[in-house]
């Protein structure tokens, strides 16, 4: 099953946004979606053409709050998460990800995100304008992925993470 989630459902296509699609901005109450049993599951949230432009956002393993949204998005039973951050100097935290595969798309702007702890595959889409990536901390089995495109891009990654082996392993 996949969710789209944007002011143009269900036109939305996949992918990086080269021209902003849809906003996230009307949503003026709790959303929820539930993967259930199964596997494909999908949620795809395009907050691309965002009329408000600076937003702050924050997404853990269950939900997606802040970007103007009201009340925010909580989710579960998820194999796949994308969002699509709106343009403008955004500020995006990733305090924790569900065990499947999440994207962020940044867009264009100068824009922050925080990755404060990672499961499954994290990508990092810096996409256009000068963006600046702090990787605080992932768990063990995770993979993160930080791709640098248009713009002067700034990646900084920390050792001090509270989910790295206390003693070397071969």
């Amino acid at each position: 099953d996949t969710v789209n989630v944007s002011s143009v459902a269900p036109t939305l296509s996949t992918g990086p946004r080269t021209v902003p699609t849809g906003t996230i901005d009307n949503i003026n109450a709790k959303l929820t979606v539930n993967g259930g049993l199964g596997s494909g599951d999908v949620l795809n949230v395009d907050d691309s053409a965002a009329p408000i432009t600076d937003k702050t956002g924050t997404l853990t393993s269950t939900m997606l709050r802040g970007l103007q949204l009201d009340e925010g998005i909580d989710y579960l039973g998820l194999e796949q998460f994308h969002i699509w951050v709106g343009t403008g100097a955004n500020t995006f935290h990733v305090d924790s990800t569900h065990a499947g595969a999440t994207t962020v798309y940044a867009a264009t702007g100068a824009d922050t995100v925080n990755v404060n702890s990672a499961s499954g595959q994290l990508t990092i889409n810096a996409e256009q304008g000068d963006d600046t990536v702090n990787v605080r901390a992932t768990s063990l089995q995770s993979t993160v992925t930080i791709n640098g495109h248009e713009g002067a891009d700034t990646f900084n990654l920390s050792d001090e993470s509270p989910s790295k082996p206390t003693s070397p392993t071969e």
